[in-house]
């Protein structure tokens, strides 16, 4: 996935933030309907990635073993805190802190791939997995590999083969 594409993620997942700041601090502060605004952008530029990547035939997989890792959108729900913290968000100062708080979040995310656990993809009821499959086809020994997976669905059958659609490496849809 794109740098971009990886960055509107980030952005999606802290809507519900941008919407809080937005929701104390109207009327006195005019960057954080800004950031609502690109955040909303953001949120709807990720839909249109899952909605274009679904169109997409996919390959198939065998799953071999499945864990769930939803609970790790708990990680993104920390930051969440700074909405209630006493920030004056009409000093340039403390509108700097959480610019560079927010950063200093996104490049620990990019770098270990908690990007995907968005809470906002929890929201529209789509689970991440970390799941060990190999390709249908050949040999499957070879072709193992663990991915991260987002599924709406949680009904696993191991040894079945699924369909799913790559949107990053090692990250896929299903």
């Amino acid at each position: 996935m794109r740098f971009w594409a990886k960055l509107a993620l980030f952005l999606s997942a802290y809507f519900p933030l941008f919407l809080i700041l937005t929701i104390k601090n109207h009327p006195t502060v005019n960057l954080i309907p800004i950031l609502l605004l690109v955040s909303g952008i953001s949120l709807l530029v990720w839909g249109l990635i899952l909605w274009d990547t679904k169109k997409s035939p996919g390959e198939y997989y065998k799953i071999l073993n499945v864990e769930n890792k939803t609970h790790e959108s708990l990680n993104y729900l920390a930051p969440y805190l700074v909405a209630f913290l006493n920030f004056n968000l009409t000093k340039w100062q403390d509108v700097t802190v959480l610019l560079i708080f927010l950063l200093i979040i996104f490049v620990v995310y990019m770098t270990s791939d908690l990007i995907y656990t968005n809470p906002l993809l929890a929201f529209f009821q789509c689970r991440i997995y970390r799941v060990k499959v190999c390709k249908s086809r050949g040999d499957c020994e070879k072709s193992q590999k663990i991915i991260l997976l987002l599924s709406r669905n949680d009904k696993f059958e191991l040894d079945k083969e699924i369909r799913l659609k790559s949107i990053d490496r090692g990250v896929f849809l299903r």
